[in-house]
C-alpha cells in the first residue's frame, strides 16, 4: 500500500492512496477527498500532482485531480467520483477518456 503524508494544522495525516477518491483545490487549500473524510492542508494543484504522479489520478479541470478508481459514471461531460458530480473540461474530456479506458481495460484483465 502507497501513502501521501499531508500537512495538517498542529500535525501531519498519512493517507492511504487507494482511499483518495480525488483532490481539490480551492483557494489555497488542498482538500483530500477520501472514502474516509476529508483532509485539508495547504499546497496547489501542482503539489498534489507531484505526490501522486505515477498512480491512478487523471486532472479532470483545473480545481479536480481524480483517482481513476473510484470513477462510478461518466455522462456527458459529468463524472461520478464516489457519489459526487465534477464536470470534466472541454479541453480535457478526450484525454480523460482515454485515460480511463485504458484503466477500466487494465483492471478488466
Amino acid at each position: 500500500t502507497r501513502y501521501v503524508t499531508i500537512q495538517l494544522r498542529g500535525g501531519r495525516q498519512k493517507i492511504d492512496i487507494s482511499r483518495l477518491c480525488y483532490v481539490e483545490v480551492r483557494d489555497h487549500d488542498l482538500i483530500y477527498h477520501t472514502a474516509d473524510g476529508e483532509y485539508i492542508t495547504k499546497g496547489s494543484m501542482k503539489d498534489a500532482e507531484d505526490v501522486l504522479d505515477g498512480e491512478k489520478f487523471f486532472r479532470c479541470n483545473r480545481c479536480y485531480l481524480v483517482n481513476l478508481n473510484f470513477v462510478e459514471s461518466f455522462q456527458g461531460s459529468d463524472v461520478t467520483v464516489n457519489g459526487d458530480v465534477i464536470q470534466v473540461s472541454r479541453s480535457r474530456k478526450k484525454a480523460f477518456l482515454d485515460a480511463l479506458n485504458d484503466y477500466m481495460n487494465e483492471v478488466g484483465k
